[in-house]
């Protein structure tokens, strides 16, 4: 068992950093994995043995405490954590956790890219509903969230700048679906 596993930690999202500030975000998701050898054919793999991994439950949630995943705050010249945050509500519709009056859990897989910008983090959310969502850089409360199309939302947010306007742009898509990018202008 390693915690945290192959789907934990802050993982392909990274974390991001804000040169004004010294702040360092990071989206880190808490998921365990076991992982253990399985026999093969060696003469099809050239091996005897290969690696097989799976992320363990009980009944449907995940082993360790929540939250299941956060956004956390760091500030570099002091090394300590300034603040953290849960990345969603988690799963508290699960009938384990029926009649519980429970915190955000933050939900279990989801790590995403991060974008800094002088007032705010964005990022993509897909696990509440597919959403391009702004935290408070200070505090990391929500300050705003919009839907957006697509059931796959994997991707850094990007911003540019066109005809002196900011925008916030996020790609969503998968295998299975269509790829698009969303734009947003700040105001």
């Amino acid at each position: 068992m390693a915690l945290p596993g192959i789907g934990g930690g802050a993982n392909w999202g990274g974390a991001a950093f804000d040169p004004e500030t010294h702040m360092f975000y990071v989206a880190s998701r808490r998921m365990p994995t076991l992982i253990t050898a399985r026999e093969v054919d060696q003469a099809r793999f050239g091996t005897r043995y290969q690696a097989s991994f799976r992320m363990p439950s009980g009944d449907g949630l995940p082993l360790v405490k929540p939250p299941w995943s956060s956004i956390t705050a760091y500030q570099l010249d002091t090394g300590d954590m300034a603040w953290q945050v849960p990345n969603g509500i988690g799963p508290v519709d699960h009938p384990s956790l029926k009649g519980l009056d429970l915190p955000p859990l933050g939900n279990p897989g989801t790590a995403p890219g991060l974008l800094i910008t002088r007032a705010a983090i964005f990022l993509g959310h897909r696990a509440d509903g597919t959403v391009l969502r702004a935290l408070d850089k200070n505090s990391g409360t929500l300050l705003w969230q919009h839907p957006i199309e697509g059931a796959h939302v994997e991707a850094p947010p990007m911003t540019y700048m066109a005809d002196g306007q900011q925008f916030i742009v996020i790609g969503t898509g998968s295998a299975i679906e269509p790829s698009r990018l969303t734009a947003f202008r700040l105001p």
